[in-house]
């Protein structure tokens, strides 16, 4: 299992370099800066999981057709 957690677009391009490679086996997932905001890390960010819903707020425009995207 590979775990890419380096944010959107990038971890998406590099699974696909990785598969076309020819090479890979398992599972690969894309996580983004779904780790910032585990609970294992909530004390380390004072926002912990409520910070997409602050960061909506203060940038809806650009963010809620994203967040709508991957809500389904």
């Amino acid at each position: 299992m590979v775990v890419l957690a380096v944010g959107y677009p990038r971890q998406e391009l590099i699974g696909r370099l990785i598969q076309a490679d020819g090479r890979a086996r398992g599972v690969g997932h894309c996580v983004g800066a779904s780790i910032d905001f585990s609970p294992a890390r909530s004390g380390e960010r004072r926002d912990g999981w409520t910070a997409w819903l602050r960061r909506m707020c203060t940038e809806p425009r650009r963010l809620a057709k994203r967040y709508a995207k991957d809500a389904v």
